[in-house]
């Protein structure tokens, strides 16, 4: 008897211990099973992971995709095949993008063809060019896209301590500039060959890929068509995993191999370390949950527990300055992906700030969708003197979409456009709005 396939679901780093573990669960339970798979992995000649844990559901519809994120023409030349067949209907839309390929370089620093950082391409640059080219598949109404976090982003977190890897004061701040994100792209920002240096290097990754899950959900939110897709973050916690393949051997085998396997063993629920399926249930959580029956959107999660990421992850100055050096580095052009909003400050878009009673300032996403109209969301709130002074725009001839506006102020959170209480923003209240490039 056929089976109806209810979505696509697309799984980077699918032949490691948690990649392995979702396609399990994909392959075995039945309100699953009927997704197509589409598993993403480096060589699909040698996954013998993947290939185990796909042989426990004969009806589960999926492909093995190979996948090299740290090479950009390639992450191009399979985003471009996997919306062919979207398009074409030979898969339905994705209904879920899971991005948990992970690389940890534990001292054994590397770069790619082109001179980035391996930890740096794999773990962020890749995932977020897939992401932008892919949001064309997505399913537009109940898509999500889950990043896979961890502790690491944060140098503040005491859990990071034991490690020392952030105890020098110059690695507490990460983003400062665009030199400092050129150093980082590049492998010079932490040289070091040991392992706090390779630790660094995959909590800066991971930073970045948490600073794309905020900006990514704002610039989602003020896009007409992508609004109704999540995107959520998932630290799945510490597992035994292939992750650990480049650690030393006291690392990769007397700590994991034998210490954490024997703890999983005597109590799965040791709070150390934990099982790559009970990881794996966590990020299918994020990825189909109701979460009570809102969307959940730009939600983080130390496996089902609701986690606040560190206060740099959460800077919407530093979130935008590492989304538009991305843009340049990853070379993404008109017309490769469907955002709308992925130029926002580069010429064809704007941004403004609006003044509130409390002194602060909320900024407005200004994005031309065609002609003269404009459209306009709010995110999050930030201090005034965290902006430059600027000019105010000229909004001559144009036509601005619905925002709610109180007694003159914009509202603490954005409205549905036609909401009763407001107004709309209009040319001639420019003169309560300031122009930031």
């Amino acid at each position: 008897m056929a089976v109806t396939v209810k979505g696509t679901i697309l799984v980077t780093g699918a032949n490691g211990g948690l990649g392995s573990a979702i396609a399990h669960q994909f392959a075995s339970k039945s309100e699953l099973s009927a997704y197509h798979g589409l598993y993403a992995v480096r060589d699909t000649s040698h996954a013998p992971v993947l290939t185990s844990a796909l042989a426990h559901g004969a009806t589960h519809p999926y492909d093995v995709v190979a996948l090299d994120l740290t090479r950009l023409d390639n992450v191009r030349v399979v985003a471009e095949g996997i919306n062919a067949r979207v398009s074409a209907g030979e898969i339905p839309p994705i209904r879920a993008l899971i991005l948990n390929a992970g690389f940890l370089d534990f001292g054994k620093q590397t770069w790619t063809a082109h001179g980035l950082e391996n930890t740096f391409a794999a773990n962020y640059l890749g995932h977020w060019l897939l992401t932008l080219l892919l949001l064309k598949s997505m399913d537009k109404q109940a898509g999500r896209i889950v990043v896979i976090g961890s502790q690491a982003h944060n140098p503040k977190d005491p859990r990071n301590a034991m490690g020392r890897a952030f105890v020098d004061p110059k690695y507490q701040t990460i983003v400062t500039d665009a030199a400092r994100f050129e150093a980082i792209s590049k492998g010079s920002w932490s040289p070091d060959a040991s392992f706090q240096g390779g630790f660094r290097r995959y909590g800066v990754s991971k930073l970045f890929l948490i600073m794309m899950q905020h900006e990514l959900q704002a610039r989602l939110n003020a896009d007409p068509t992508l609004s109704n897709i999540c995107i959520l973050g998932v630290d799945p916690g510490t597992m035994v995993s292939g992750l650990q393949r480049l650690a030393p051997w006291v690392i990769r085998v007397l700590i994991h191999k034998i210490i954490y396997t024997a703890l999983l063993w005597l109590n799965p629920n040791n709070g150390l370390v934990r099982p790559t399926s009970g990881a794996a249930a966590d990020v299918l959580e994020a990825a189909f949950g109701t979460q009570g029956g809102e969307l959940p959107k730009d939600k983080y999660f130390d496996g089902r527990s609701p986690f606040e990421t560190s206060e740099e992850s959460r800077d919407t100055e530093k979130r935008e300055l590492v989304w538009k050096e991305t843009v340049k580095l990853a070379g993404l052009k008109d017309g490769e992906t469907v955002l709308t909003t992925w130029q926002i400050c580069h010429g064809k878009s704007r941004m403004v700030r609006v003044p509130r009673h409390d002194h602060k300032y909320v900024r407005l996403f200004l994005q031309r969708i065609g002609g003269n109209e404009v459209w306009v969301s709010q995110i999050p709130v930030i201090p005034a003197h965290q902006l430059a002074a600027a000019d105010k725009p000229d909004w001559t001839g144009l036509a601005i979409s619905p925002v709610m506006v109180l007694n003159d102020r914009v509202a603490e959170s954005e409205p549905e456009p036609g909401q009763q209480g407001g107004r709309r923003l209009m040319p001639q209240d420019s003169d309560k709005l300031e122009m930031k490039t």
